[in-house]
């Protein structure tokens, strides 16, 4: 679900109080028409109802609850980075898969670098020899370097920056990011060249030197 900008205008306007389109037009600055427009979206999705003549237009109780538990963590966030996710789960069985989402969102709650604004499970879809689902998390993160090891050990399948829209790093912590990724591609490195034949190898080596060398044309 995503809001239209007039539509998170409208819905924080409706915190405070229900109001009627002619008050919400004060406030947002919109015209009646358009208002219309984005209150009837916002109907059709349930996230505010319409009540009493002339009408009055207030969140949903749950939606309210939602959206006041969200602005409190805003308030007091001091991490720099806020970030959209999806982390994808595969495997050999429906429950296998539930579980590993469940895993995934216990772990990312246990780490203090993380904030968790929102996390949805999706629907687990039977491929045919697999199952895959996957979780949409909205968080925010302490700094780069916390930003760094979630992508590494999270492994997310896309990510959208939320804020900020400029980062500045501070050359320790971009020292410290690097030797973090450094360590942990060596780590991962190391396991897969343990787990391959000579054969493999030999042929993993041959790909990596042409992939150079076309590189450096």
């Amino acid at each position: 679900m995503v809001l239209s900008e007039q539509q998170k205008m409208i819905s924080k306007c409706l915190l405070s109080k229900a109001m009627s389109i002619e008050e919400l037009s004060s406030k947002t600055g919109l015209k009646e028409t358009s208002l219309m427009h984005e209150i009837e979206g916002l109907l059709r999705l349930k996230l505010i109802e319409k009540q009493g003549y002339p009408a009055l237009y207030h969140l949903v109780s749950d939606v309210q609850g939602e959206v006041m538990r969200q602005k409190n963590l805003t308030e007091n966030d001091s991490n720099k980075i806020r970030i959209h996710a999806i982390i994808q789960s595969q495997a050999i069985s429906q429950s296998m898969v539930q579980n590993s989402l469940k895993e995934l969102e216990k772990l990312l709650n246990a780490r203090p670098e993380f904030l968790i604004y929102t996390c949805k499970f999706s629907e687990i879809i039977n491929e045919g020899e697999h199952f895959t689902g996957f979780i949409q998390i909205d968080l925010s993160i302490r700094d780069f370097t916390s930003m760094v090891s979630f992508v590494f050990h999270f492994g997310p399948t896309s990510i959208e920056v939320i804020k900020p829209k400029t980062l500045e790093v501070p050359i320790d912590d971009l020292q410290d990011s690097l030797n973090q990724l450094s360590n942990m591609v060596s780590a991962y490195t190391e396991k897969v060249i343990n787990a391959m034949s000579k054969q493999e190898l030999d042929s993993f080596n041959k790909k990596i030197a042409k992939d150079l060398s076309h590189a450096n044309d």
